[in-house]
């Protein structure tokens, strides 16, 4: 409902295996991706989410779907990877500047 600047629990929910639905706000526009890890819908939209909800328990290959890719997506933010990624940013930031 209100903005998170990063979706840290989606990741939680993801890593556990929850199929997910969240609202296109803050950090979860950047953690899920609509539609493989889990489905966005707009902010304080009622019908989008029951809709999507429905989607969700009405099929279990899209449950199935959702929870493999989540699990998948949320290896990107494990602390050893998201630290690994940002040294090669900050590295590559220095060589630009310093030629």
């Amino acid at each position: 409902i209100d903005e998170e600047a990063l979706g840290l629990v989606p990741i939680e929910a993801m890593a556990c295996g929850v199929p997910l639905i969240v609202s296109d706000s803050g950090g979860m526009r950047e953690t899920v991706i609509s539609g493989k890890t889990g489905i966005v819908v707009p902010r304080n939209d009622a019908e989008a989410l029951a809709s999507a909800a429905g989607r969700i328990l009405g099929s279990a290959a899209l449950r199935a779907e959702l929870t493999e890719a989540g699990k998948r997506r949320a290896q990107v933010f494990d602390i050893r990877s998201y630290t690994t990624s940002l040294e090669h940013i900050y590295e590559e930031s220095m060589e630009t500047q310093h030629g």
